[in-house]
């Protein structure tokens, strides 16, 4: 590894970091700017604030280092824990409404909530960015990731690898993007190499399972976004609504009263319990994917088709099966109707 790398990036809602590695001075050189008229803040080594990333943040004239995510399930939208204090303010400046803090910092971090920077691993950095309403640090007003790349600061050749696509879905204007790969998972097999339903959304390409794909669902309905058609006007009132739930059930008895009222199939020569080894089951279609499409059958001339842009016209998509007068490469207009 070079002696020094470098590297900057701007994200899309106008935070830019930079970075300068020494390994003679043993120090990490931050440069973090935003807009003026807020808080701001960049978040390490994360694509999402449940990440609980070490984070910078400018707040007015206030700089300090935060542990965001750190409050369970609510972690996703958790400002998170105050760091102790390991940077020295280099400079702190204002000009045509954007503030820029330079600060210093050792390599290694103070503690293991704070990030330590290797000069030998740290070639690319995946971040998360916001901006505040404010200068209190609270809710933030827009966000985005952005990934930084150090290279040699020397001119030295860098590595650079093609990760291939991945698709973001965004706010309009591009702010707010995500990306994700769902835990959809693989179909499975029995001892005799028999296909068995466990989950088919992944080996049928089913366009939920990643944001490459994704033609809508739950994953455009994030915090705070109300999906409406624009002539739908979003009403302040609160929506309530009620689940109703019907359980059928079995008085479990100990032993050794459960024989005088009722006989477990699998209860012990000696007289146990009713209720032996209950096993929990439970099985989602999705599959821990969440949600899932059915996407048509073919795809039809100068019609994309959600989430298979490319599918050849008269070959059935993943998951589809069809006799009859079908359409097929050949004749991708022919529609039986026994089909």
């Amino acid at each position: 590894a070079g002696a020094r790398r470098v590297g900057q990036v701007t994200s899309l809602v106008g935070v830019t970091l930079g970075i300068a590695l020494d390994a003679a001075s043993d120090a990490a050189t931050l440069t973090l700017s935003g807009p003026a008229g807020g808080w701001f803040g960049a978040g390490l080594h994360a694509m999402v604030m449940a990440d609980q990333p070490y984070t910078l943040v400018v707040a007015g004239e206030e700089v300090f280092e935060q542990k965001l995510g750190t409050c369970g399930e609510e972690a996703q939208h958790c400002a998170g824990t105050r760091l102790a204090a390991s940077l020295t303010v280099l400079s702190d400046s204002v000009s045509g409404g954007v503030r820029t803090v330079e600060m210093s910092r050792p390599l290694k971090g103070r503690t293991d909530d704070h990030y330590s920077f290797s000069l030998a691993a740290n070639t690319t950095l995946n971040l998360i960015t916001a901006v505040g309403y404010s200068h209190a640090f609270g809710h933030h007003k827009a966000h985005h990731h952005a990934t930084l790349t150090l290279t040699d600061a020397a001119g030295a050749p860098t590595c650079v690898c093609d990760q291939g696509g991945r698709g973001d879905l965004c706010h309009d204007g591009g702010t707010g993007c995500a990306h994700f790969v769902k835990e959809c998972a693989p179909p499975r097999h029995d001892a005799a190499g028999a296909h068995y339903p466990f989950g088919d959304l992944l080996e049928q390409r089913n366009p939920s399972c990643s944001s490459m794909s994704y033609a809508g669902g739950l994953r455009c309905c994030g915090h705070g976004r109300i999906m409406l058609d624009a002539d739908q006007p979003v009403r302040p009132e609160l929506l309530r609504y009620h689940h109703k739930y019907r359980f059928w059930f079995e008085e479990y008895l100990p032993a050794p009263r459960a024989h005088a009222a009722v006989q477990a199939p699998a209860a012990p020569s000696g007289g146990g319990a009713s209720h032996l080894n209950l096993e929990r089951i439970y099985y989602m279609t999705e599959a821990s994917a969440g949600e899932y499409d059915v996407p048509p059958a073919f795809a039809t001339p100068s019609v994309p088709l959600p989430g298979y842009p490319s599918w050849p016209l008269g070959v059935p998509t993943p998951g589809t099966s069809c006799t009859g007068s079908c359409p097929t490469p050949e004749q991708p207009s022919r529609f039986g109707a026994d089909c």
